[in-house]
């Protein structure tokens, strides 16, 4: 049922240039009570199609270790086949570990989710593709106020979500829960493609404080055919401190909302500071504090934002996607095919090519950044 487990103590501990795939958890973290597991790292490795056929299956779980890394992977297709849940995932990073970083791998067509990255840390430079949920960083499972999420999410990119199945639709890019401390920097979600619920690209819901949110973009992230989105949403929180949004693209240029507040803006909270806005849908719409949807100057006047601007930005390439991307490799444009290769990455045949860091450096530059 499990490709490789570690349930016993140990540290430093190096899972490297390892394939693994078909278990009903590919990769276990997680060692026996009484016991400590420090200082691991997970790298380079290919985790794919873990399948069972009742309970959960999971690419990658770890629960219960003291500073770990998870680094230049490729995980794909965990928890697809088999027992169909919400509760199967390409990386299911429990809220119990401390001291996480996960670095430029790349995660693609998870059963459930990319990453779930429940007590916060360290998210840096990875590529999120075709999952129903692109990443959770935190988790609403937190005991807040005793225990919240705190770290950097910066410089990811998250493109295309479909729905789990007939009964699961999802579509959400990021979402964050209970943060306490947390900067969420340079990151793209773009390119929204088939999934049908819950369909916006950044999500803040349960508790958050310090939170600064900047420099982050998003390109038409709605869907079909009833054209509803959202760039950024705060959702049902119960607590709320400390709160800035700045220096953001939220660029629909087709339909959707591109600020949605579930709840009244409490006094003091939010700093709305010089983001680019731009919807293809009636400008009257653009926002919306419930319960009412407000215009660009609507909008000012309620939350006191300085700088916005209503501004259709004009990049260099937008479109570029996944299938574009291979494509000016000179091979066959399509996911599958990209992700066909990116599963023959190993030691000795280690193709910058197919790394996170050259996709996502391509991705960026087509929006000039």
């Amino acid at each position: 049922s499990v490709g490789i487990k570690w349930y016993g103590g140990g540290d430093d501990i190096l899972i490297e240039d390892v394939f693994v795939a078909g278990y009903g958890a590919n990769i276990v973290l997680q060692p026996a009570t009484g016991r400590t597991l420090s200082n691991v790292r997970v790298r380079r490795s290919v985790i794919v199609d873990s399948y069972i056929t009742s309970g959960y299956s999971q690419g990658l779980f770890v629960s219960r270790v003291n500073t770990l890394l998870v680094e230049e992977n490729i995980f794909n297709r965990n928890g697809v086949t088999g027992a169909t849940s919400e509760h199967n995932h390409n990386m299911y990073l429990q809220v119990d570990n401390t001291n996480i970083t996960t670095r430029a791998n790349i995660s693609s067509e998870a059963g459930a989710t990319g990453m779930q990255q429940r007590p916060g840390g360290l998210c840096e430079e990875n590529l999120f593709l075709e999952n129903p949920t692109g990443v959770i960083f935190g988790h609403a499972a937190l005991m807040w106020p005793t225990q919240k999420a705190s770290g950097t999410f910066r410089n990811n990119v998250i493109m295309g979500t479909r729905d789990i199945n007939s009964t699961l639709p999802r579509g959400t890019g990021a979402q964050f829960q209970n943060l306490s401390g947390v900067e969420i920097a340079g990151n793209v979600v773009a390119h929204h493609t088939t999934g049908t619920a819950n369909t916006k690209a950044y999500l803040l819901d349960t508790n958050f404080e310090n939170v600064t949110f900047h420099n982050n973009l998003v390109y038409d992230w709605y869907r079909t055919p009833d054209n509803v989105g959202v760039a950024l949403e705060f959702d049902t929180a119960t607590t709320m401190t400390g709160v800035t949004v700045r220096s953001n693209d939220f660029q629909e240029t087709v339909h959707g909302m591109l600020v949605h507040h579930t709840l009244p803006l409490p006094p003091g909270v939010f700093t709305y500071q010089s983001n680019r806005y731009f919807s293809g849908d009636v400008s009257t719409a653009w926002f919306r504090i419930d319960p009412t949807a407000y215009s660009l100057s609507g909008w000012t006047t309620q939350t006191g934002e300085t700088g916005g601007l209503s501004q259709q930005v004009s990049y260099p390439n937008p479109g570029r996607t996944i299938s574009t991307y291979h494509a000016s490799l000179g091979k066959t444009g399509t996911l599958a095919a990209f992700l066909t290769e990116v599963r023959l990455q190993r030691k000795g045949n280690w193709r910058t090519q197919y790394t996170a860091q050259s996709v996502n450096s391509y991705i960026r530059s087509g929006f000039g950044l």
